[in-house]
């Protein structure tokens, strides 16, 4: 009785060990990635005269960088996010808001998969950052659309001035609401030169964005979930 009460427990002790070996994996993950994101975003005082050591930065810190191996594992939980993401939101795009001349797939979405299921650890990738920043970006590029086709009436295409404001303005926007995420401003620059279903849809576009983004979400929340090593959402805000 004791020598088998002795092995539950001693059981029990290593099911404990390997789970808080896996949280602080997840953890260590978390750290690094929060800490590579914070010397890439740091940006103390920045000078508006040009440093001296110009071309030398030219050169970069190292020769190589290659990104993280990837285990077989990974790869496919990654190929499984990114088909089902994708998949769902083209499925409503073609069949039931095309025939509505409101399409839902856009290309910035192709950049939101490779953070979502590839990068799920990422800060850039968090659903804080997802969201706001194609929230923002959406509504400043659909601005700045409307503004280039107000001077087109007037015989000035300025169409590569709001594409210039609409990328720029978008990534400062995210920078000041701390949701700075990269496909963001490509949502930005589609609202901006897209053809004339996405011009026709005005701010209509922010719903549809955020429509699409937030079911790539939930398939994250979804799927990311599933392997005991990987984990989504890292943080919530």
């Amino acid at each position: 009785m004791g020598k088998g009460s002795g092995a539950v427990a001693k059981k029990e002790g290593n099911a404990g060990e390997e789970e808080g070996d896996v949280e602080n994996a997840l953890h260590s993950s978390a750290c690094v990635n929060c800490l590579m994101l914070e010397v890439a975003c740091a940006d103390p005082a920045v000078s508006f005269l040009p440093d001296p050591s110009y071309f030398k930065k030219l050169m970069g810190v190292v020769w190589f960088a290659h990104s993280p191996h990837v285990s077989v594992g990974g790869m496919w939980w990654s190929w499984l996010g990114a088909f089902l993401g994708i998949g769902v939101v083209g499925v409503l795009s073609q069949y039931v808001f095309a025939p509505l001349r409101k399409p839902m797939i856009f290309g910035c979405l192709g950049a939101l998969a490779v953070l979502l299921y590839a990068t799920p650890s990422s800060p850039l990738a968090q659903p804080r950052n997802v969201l706001g920043g194609h929230f923002f970006s959406a509504i400043i590029g659909v601005s700045m659309s409307k503004l280039s086709r107000v001077m087109l009436v007037y015989g000035a295409d300025l169409t590569w001035l709001a594409a210039a404001l609409a990328v720029s303005v978008s990534i400062v926007a995210m920078q000041l609401t701390k949701t700075v995420h990269p496909p963001g401003s490509a949502t930005a620059i589609i609202a901006v030169i897209s053809g004339e279903d996405i011009q026709q849809m005005g701010y209509f576009y922010v719903l549809m964005i955020m429509f699409a983004v937030s079911l790539m979400i939930a398939v994250s929340m979804l799927i990311e979930n599933i392997p005991v090593n990987r984990r989504y959402p890292v943080a919530l805000c």
